[in-house]
């Protein structure tokens, strides 16, 4: 594989283009004593020791920033579960329950009865004043 350089206008195999930027890696080794946001660099000769700490300090910074963020995320979600409840509370008085009108026990079946019952629970609660929907069983449960 060859790679073009534009500086000499002639093609290079590549392994000669990573061979000269080897070669010329120790002109680029000028790092920053500090970074743009303050935190200051690692020297190029510092020890294990030194590299470990630099190490677990900015381990140690990453760590309580996602941990910073992840508790903002809960305060957010905690206040939004809060003005959900003030909202419903805030409709629930306007929307009044209505309770159902019960017949005299002996005009219809136990179970038609039954039936009545659910039917109208089920629409007060959805706030309906038809249902739109039918009860096909019922089942007690023990």
């Amino acid at each position: 594989m060859r790679v073009s350089s534009g500086k000499e206008g002639k093609n290079m195999p590549l392994f000669e283009v990573i061979s000269r930027l080897n070669d010329s890696s120790d002109e680029i080794s000028s790092w920053p004593e500090k970074f743009s946001s303050g935190y200051p660099n690692l020297a190029e000769n510092a020890s294990f020791a030194e590299k470990l700490i630099y190490g677990l300090k900015v381990c140690l910074i990453g760590m309580l920033i996602v941990f910073a963020v992840l508790a903002i995320l809960c305060a957010v979600l905690y206040c939004f579960k809060i003005y959900y409840k003030l909202s419903q509370k805030k409709k629930q008085p306007a929307a009044e329950i209505a309770k159902p009108a019960v017949s005299a026990p002996g005009a219809a079946d136990d179970e038609e009865l039954t039936v009545a019952i659910a039917t109208a629970a089920i629409a007060a609660m959805r706030n309906e004043s038809d249902a739109a929907f039918r009860i096909i069983s019922i089942q007690k449960i023990d």
